[in-house]
């Protein structure tokens, strides 16, 4: 008669309600959403701190590129010449880990001759995805080539901004963390 009470009482208390089960659910779905926001957080944070270094590594390379040879690689040669003959500036020209375009693998944007403060801008088109740098200084040579501080094509004559401008530039289209991880603008390397 014991046993036939224990396996009654245990029979009773051994499964979940349909409520208790629902609520077991929610908090299992909360917790992965708040999981997956932070993890896009994290990969955006780590993607940051990829750009920089990888930056930081270009910018190593067009010192020793400017020692070697007394100037930096013009734009229309770009950061490839720094990785060619015996003994490589770097191995590889890296890839900007922002470009969204799964069509195309993008480098990093590289611009000469910006002001005379800014011999050389290495620029990442930063978790928004948007090249707002280079979106500035294609819209200055249209609108008016005596501001553009590149040249406009084969033959032309190369006009500089003006160093506030430059920096305001600078300032305007750099991403900012502080905004969020999808904060607009650009990471941008002076060298």
């Amino acid at each position: 008669m014991n046993r036939q009470r224990i396996q009654l009482r245990f029979s009773q208390l051994a499964g979940l309600t349909f409520g208790e089960m629902l609520v077991v659910l929610a908090v299992f779905a909360t917790l992965a959403i708040m999981f997956f926001l932070s993890s896009n957080h994290v990969m955006t944070k780590t993607r940051v701190a990829r750009v920089l270094h990888e930056q930081k590594v270009i910018r190593v390379g067009l010192a020793n590129f400017q020692a070697d040879h007394l100037r930096i690689p013009d734009e229309s040669s770009g950061l490839v010449t720094i990785t060619g003959g015996a003994y490589p500036y770097i191995p590889s020209v890296p890839q900007d880990p922002f470009c969204h375009d799964g069509s195309r693998i993008s480098p990093y944007e590289y611009y000469t001759g910006i002001s005379e403060k800014h011999t050389a801008l290495i620029v990442s088109v930063g978790p928004d995805g948007d090249s707002d740098i280079g979106g500035f200084l294609y819209n200055i040579k249209l609108e008016n080539s005596n501001l553009a501080g590149l040249p406009l094509g084969s033959g032309s004559q190369v006009f500089r901004l003006s160093k506030s401008r430059a920096n305001k530039l600078i300032l305007e289209q750099s991403y900012d963390p502080t905004n969020g991880s999808t904060s607009n603008g650009d990471i941008v390397t002076v060298y």
